[in-house]
């Protein structure tokens, strides 16, 4: 039983680019169709010509009196279908994809160098698997080709509302390919705003795990960008997309942020280190939309380029592979600190790119993130530099200083 029915769950896992190759089909045949009709035009009316023009008017005066899209709302159930593309289209290639493929290529090998008998039973079995491995190589490529666009879209509207930018990339993948328009319609302004929308802000591991998965969304399609156009494109495309990421964040989690004295950033020059508080798995997040708008005296926007756990972006190939971010970041000259006592060259390593290059190194000086201080009531009063380090180095006089940035801001 459950082998009959697995096939079709195939079939249902790969209904959406089902309709879209369907869709892309018919659109290349009305665009024949439409030369075809300017072609026919230069030729005499025959049998044969007359016979065409009367089923070409009896099909349009069909369409016409059995219009679909007024009974189906057809943008929203391609908006539908393209958020379920988003949500499993790459789950769905990665795994059922690729077992497509090898099952293909195993029965194209019985097919050629079995016997007959196994030839006649493997055909149907190879067409089945090697029509969803082209289908799994055809969204992959539909995928890759949106994020892409998506990427331009971002680079040309930095202030786009992270709402319009997914829904305009729900309905690119959608089957009826809705192009991207030039110019976004919703804007935000990273120094005051708040996706509350008269709820209360959100919390739970669902909300963090939608953003890994946006995350590496973005993750991919930024460090698509910079190996197929360029490595200039590609980081001024990752300064973007940082910044929409941490827009998207806190849409994500209903959340606000106000950033005051940004203005301060205007009469610098130089070379600047940020320094930060680090109580948030999200701080490296918000910190980019939180700088997106200010700029130094010469013009030039806050590049934040951070001193980040090796541990953490390297050394987990989930994180650094498998969702992209190690790769992405690792190729817009972050710098990865190892902590265990080499510390010491992740800090040249940031003079050396805080002195060559036209960026901004931060770091959060606790080297982890802070345990919140809570007053006598219970009441959270934020998490400081106080709340980080050993049992022991808390007892030494000022233990609880960290010295990485001012060993930074010296050496440079």
């Amino acid at each position: 039983m459950l082998r009959q029915i697995i096939p079709w769950l195939v079939v249902v896992m790969y209904l959406v680019p089902l309709i879209g190759t369907l869709a892309a089909m018919r659109r290349r045949v009305k665009a024949v169709w439409s030369l075809g009709d300017s072609l026919r035009r230069l030729f005499p009316e025959d049998r044969f010509y007359r016979w065409v023009k009367r089923w070409e008017t009896g099909y349009r005066n069909w369409r016409a009196k059995y219009r679909i899209g007024s009974i189906i709302d057809l943008d929203r159930l391609n908006l539908f279908a393209g958020k379920a593309e988003y949500a499993f289209g790459h789950l769905r290639d990665y795994t059922i994809g690729v077992y497509m493929m090898a099952a293909f290529v195993t029965d194209l090998t019985l097919m050629l160098f079995g016997s007959h008998e196994t030839r006649a039973h493997r055909f149907l079995s190879m067409f089945y698997h090697g029509t969803f491995a082209l289908l799994s190589i055809w969204t992959y490529r539909r995928h890759v080709s949106t994020g892409l666009h998506l990427t331009e879209f971002m680079r040309v509207n930095p202030l786009v509302h992270p709402q319009e930018f997914f829904q305009h990339y729900y309905r690119r993948l959608g089957p009826s390919n809705v192009p991207i328009p030039a110019k976004a319609e919703r804007t935000v302004n990273p120094t005051h705003i708040s996706y509350h929308s008269g709820k209360p802000s959100l919390q739970s591991y669902w909300l963090l795990m939608k953003g890994f998965y946006d995350t590496a969304i973005f993750a991919r399609s930024a460090h698509k960008a910079l190996d197929t156009i360029g490595r200039e494109y590609g980081r001024e495309v990752f300064d973007v997309m940082a910044s929409l990421w941490g827009s998207r964040m806190l849409q994500v989690f209903r959340a606000k942020l106000v950033v005051e004295g940004v203005e301060k950033f205007h009469n610098l020059s130089g070379k600047i280190v940020l320094v930060f508080n680090h109580k948030s798995h999200l701080d490296f997040v918000f910190n980019f939309f939180a700088l997106s708008s200010t700029h130094l005296a010469s013009g030039r926007r806050i590049r934040p380029r951070y001193m980040a756990a090796k541990d953490h972006f390297v050394d987990n190939r989930i994180v650094y592979a498998g969702l992209g971010i190690g790769k992405l970041i690792e190729a817009n000259d972050m710098v990865f600190v190892d902590r265990k006592g080499k510390g010491k060259d992740a800090v040249l390593d940031a003079c050396r790119k805080l002195g060559d290059k036209d960026i901004e190194i931060a770091m959060y000086p606790q080297g982890t993130r802070a345990v919140g201080n809570f007053g006598p009531d219970g009441e959270r009063m934020d998490a400081g530099f106080y709340t980080t380090g050993t049992a022991k180095s808390l007892k030494d006089d000022l233990g609880h200083l960290k010295k990485g940035c001012a060993f930074l801001a010296i050496d440079t």
